[in-house]
């Protein structure tokens, strides 16, 4: 096996996902990319010349940003393969571009152009969202390029009224590996996103988008692609301050579709580096971590501060980068994000890899840098959770552990079900950890060892306010990293708990 290190690696790729059931049997001449983008524009006769012509000006304008630019970039193989597709009636699709493969600003600025040239195809129709789905699915098949993700994102201002049952198709969609994402034009019914949001979307991450009416929609596909393209969300607030919301079928709908895409998304990553075959094991972390930040209404200012400087301190301590470095692997993989309401959740700082003191110090000094992106809202725990499992799903890295670490202050009071989310959280192999902060609800940690942590050796860790929250942050990250006691039962801190059990009744 020795005398075999010089095999390319892609060669390598491709007979081991064979082997796997990952690739076709022409996966060798597939090229590999970060994403394979179906986007289907409504065509049906809701929509006005004007109105498509918004469509198509606004998908043009958004392959010419720089932010879109940089997501494309950003990726681990810095490309992605986009096609279009119009779409009406049951039988009225059509593709306008072809696959095209996007990889750098010229290749994006040049596809803009050809989105601006576009000339409708369809004048009238009504409109099937099930043919619009069967449609895109298709056109992955034997489209050239291989991904570790699959998206449809479709288009449209109304329900269906032709065509087959909207779950079947988008069931057909799910078996496949794909996510349908989904933007919204709310000028004739201002609650579509709703039923969108419960009949149409599905898959790893899926989501809504909204536009008010037309003239929003070219900053809402902006925005829908960055999300799309970086796995990453952006700012969900539209001109007139509603939300996109994570919505019912933003979770995977069978255990085993999500590790047929992390197979997928491990091996498509991996294809196009062209490194010996030992950097499959090389490049594994010991753990995939998500640290979660409170930026709710109940945050303030300095508050928020003090979560972001204590955590930036906490990669900083010698004893984290010693922990870090006594693993198996000796390294982590961290990604920082904020939470408040069902739809408020951004990710701050990307995912990193750390491990030793140089790689610690550079994300504290990211993570001291962060300006706060959502300066308000409610407390929902289970979007933040929900958010932070999309992202480990998402993570480039392939990880022994996954774990989210939850900082908060309050219960959860939007959004879906707490205890249902954790449940599908933990189905997927990720341990919730909190650190419930005291300041204003002094039980918060049962409510957290009850209804929010979960999974292997999951804990509570407790700070009495936020002055505490440096150190509570630092020895939650060493038990983190450690994996200490994975075969106890969830617990809250050993230190606070013996401190409950001697507490007198009164003294809550």
């Amino acid at each position: 096996m020795e005398g075999r290190a010089g095999i390319p690696w892609l060669v390598g790729a491709a007979l081991l996902g064979w082997a796997g059931g990952v690739f076709p049997d022409s996966a060798v001449a597939e090229v590999p990319v970060d994403l394979e983008l179906v986007l289907a524009i409504d065509s049906s006769d809701s929509v006005d010349r004007r109105e498509y012509a918004l469509q198509i000006g606004g998908l043009a304008d958004a392959f010419r940003d720089d932010a879109v630019h940089r997501a494309i970039a950003g990726g681990p193989l810095g490309s992605i393969a986009v096609t279009v597709v119009e779409w009406s009636g049951r039988f009225q699709q059509v593709v306008q571009i072809p696959w095209t493969r996007l990889d750098g600003e010229a290749a994006a600025t040049s596809f803009a152009s050809e989105v601006a040239g576009l000339r409708r195809a369809f004048g009238e129709g009504v409109t099937s969202i099930s043919g619009a789905i069967d449609f895109a699915a298709a056109q992955f098949d034997g489209n050239g390029f291989v991904a570790s993700r699959r998206v449809i994102d479709i288009s449209s201002d109304g329900v269906q009224n032709q065509g087959r049952r909207i779950d079947l198709a988008r069931d057909a969609a799910l078996a496949r590996d794909v996510t349908i994402n989904a933007l919204v034009i709310l000028n004739e019914m201002p609650d579509l996103e709703e039923y969108f949001s419960e009949r149409v979307i599905g898959g790893f991450g899926a989501f809504v988008m909204t536009a008010n009416d037309y003239p929003d929609y070219p900053e809402a596909i902006r925005r829908k692609l960055l999300r799309e393209i970086g796995q990453t969300p952006v700012s969900r607030r539209s001109r007139r301050g509603r939300s996109d919301r994570r919505p019912a079928g933003a979770w995977p709908r069978a255990t085993a579709a999500v590790t047929r895409w992390r197979r997928r998304t491990w091996l498509g990553l991996l294809g196009l580096a062209l490194a010996p075959a030992a950097a499959l094991a090389d490049a594994r972390v010991d753990l995939a971590l998500v640290l979660a930040l409170d930026s709710s209404a109940s945050v303030d200012a300095g508050e928020f501060a003090l979560q972001r400087d204590g955590l930036a301190l906490a990669f900083r301590d010698d004893e984290v980068v010693a922990a870090i470095a006594g693993g198996t692997r000796k390294r982590i993989a961290v990604t920082v994000i904020e939470w408040a309401g069902a739809a408020q959740q951004e990710v701050a700082v990307g995912w990193t890899v750390v491990g030793d003191a140089a790689t610690a110090v550079a994300l504290a000094d990211r993570i001291g840098a962060m300006h706060r992106a959502i300066p308000s809202g409610a407390t929902s725990i289970a979007g933040a959770l929900g958010f932070a499992a999309a992202l480990l799903g998402s993570a480039p890295f392939p990880a022994d552990r996954l774990a989210i670490d939850l900082s908060g202050d309050g219960r959860n009071n939007q959004g879906r079900d707490i205890e249902e989310i954790r449940r599908r959280v933990v189905a997927q192999g990720v341990t919730i950890n909190a650190l419930a902060i005291l300041n204003e609800h002094p039980t918060l940690d049962r409510y957290f060892e009850g209804r929010v942590i979960g999974g292997a050796g999951a804990f509570v860790e407790i700070a009495e306010a936020y002055g505490d929250y440096a150190g509570a942050i630092r020895r939650k990250l060493i038990r983190e990293i450690r994996s200490l006691n994975l075969s106890e039962p969830a617990t809250s801190s050993p230190e606070r708990r013996g401190l409950l059990a001697l507490a007198p009744p009164t003294a809550r």
